[in-house]
């Protein structure tokens, strides 16, 4: 009898297909499909058989089992999706964890707009490879802006003694001020809290 064997790649991914190769005989019949050829491309899960015809007119069956593996599900949310240039990286959240970030900007779980030169609209591809080897993907965008540009009038100078003075002058408006780098809720200034000098004041 003829020796009939299947060889080929028998687990594949959904929207793959593996070639499924019969050993080499005369005359091949396959199932399904009623294919006459040595070689088939299947892509659909199921058992199939060749049936391999010798040149005395003998046969023999063989059988192979190919499963089809569905693709990870995969999705990608940004901390955020709009930043400014210069600004602090921001956190790039996927799922299944352990894949791979890939566009301009984006490196090792971040995307950092301290290397974008240019505003605009920068998209954002993670790629995700299963224990199948089965590989999905999902994009984004992150929208990187100019900083506004702010400016703040200059303070005349006050008496130790003097009265406490709202904190205004900042614009755009709508900002926070600072005294000496510490965020104030009220935006007064009340000398008698601090010492003769210089004090600096942010917008």
């Amino acid at each position: 009898l003829p020796t009939a064997v299947i060889s080929g790649t028998t687990s594949i991914c959904e929207g793959s297909a593996t070639l499924l190769t019969a050993s080499t005989n005369n005359a091949y019949q396959w199932s399904p499909g009623n294919e006459t050829e040595q070689f088939i491309t299947v892509s659909n899960a199921g058992v199939y058989f060749v049936t391999v015809t010798n040149a005395q007119g003998c046969t023999s069956t063989a059988s192979v089992t190919v499963i089809v593996n569905n693709n990870p599900v995969v999705s990608i949310n940004p901390a955020i999706n709009i930043t400014c240039t210069g600004q602090n990286p921001v956190a790039l959240n996927a799922s299944p964890a352990g894949g791979i970030y890939a566009g301009i900007g984006a490196d090792n779980n971040f995307f950092y707009p301290q290397l974008i030169t240019n505003t605009g609209n920068y998209p954002i591809v993670y790629t995700y490879t299963d224990f199948n080897g089965c590989t999905s993907s999902a994009s984004t965008s992150i929208q990187v802006i100019a900083p506004p540009s702010v400016s703040l009038n200059l303070f005349e100078d006050i008496c130790a003694n003097s009265n406490s003075i709202t904190i205004t002058g900042g614009q755009p408006i709508g900002g926070n001020y600072f005294i000496n780098g510490v965020l104030t809720t009220d935006n007064i200034f009340n000398p008698a809290l601090y010492p003769i000098g210089n004090h600096l004041i942010t917008y």
